[in-house]
């Protein structure tokens, strides 16, 4: 099981990630690469996080595609706009 938290800023994004199968942390920064790697390992796991439904579902998804997280953020923050729309 991996719970995870994005942090998204005008110029940055970090995401913690914690595996709790073999008890280990990854902290990824600006790095889309190291995230889609992570992911194609762990995307059989279930993923958990606080906000994962409304907001860390949406930010991740947005990275793996190539999208800036930022935008993405703003529309559901800024705008107060669903993820899914």
């Amino acid at each position: 099981m991996i719970f995870y938290d994005f942090e998204v800023f005008k110029y940055d994004w970090l995401v913690v990630l914690k595996n709790t199968d073999d008890r280990s942390t990854t902290v990824i920064h600006n790095d889309p690469e190291h995230l889609k790697q992570f992911y194609e390992t762990h995307k059989k796991d279930i993923w958990c996080g606080f906000n994962s439904r409304h907001y860390d579902q949406y930010i991740l998804k947005a990275i793996l595609c190539g999208f800036d997280p930022k935008d993405v953020n703003d529309y559901i923050i800024v705008k107060k706009q669903q993820g899914w729309q």
